[in-house]
């Protein structure tokens, strides 16, 4: 069986493997299909981030999914 070479394997470049799709969107995207699907924002665009703890940042995926979803199956232009 072969060993993996450290050097090869430091030589390669590096990729993103984990990115999470709330961190993806901004603000005003997400506040643009929030108003395409008639989905009420959870609280304020300017505190749309600021999580009161893991409940609160819950709902607001789901929120957001419900937007996404709704517009997208809507055929909103602009997605």
């Amino acid at each position: 069986m072969s060993s993996i070479n450290p050097e090869l394997f430091r030589a390669s470049p590096e990729a993103e493997i984990h990115v999470h799709l709330e961190g993806c969107f901004d603000v005003e995207t997400l506040v643009r299909w929030a108003g395409k699907a008639n989905v009420p924002l959870p609280r304020p665009a300017d505190r749309l981030f600021e999580f009161q703890g893991p409940a609160d940042f819950l709902h607001f995926l789901d929120q957001a999914y419900r937007g996404f979803a709704t517009a997208a199956w809507q055929g909103a232009s602009g997605l």
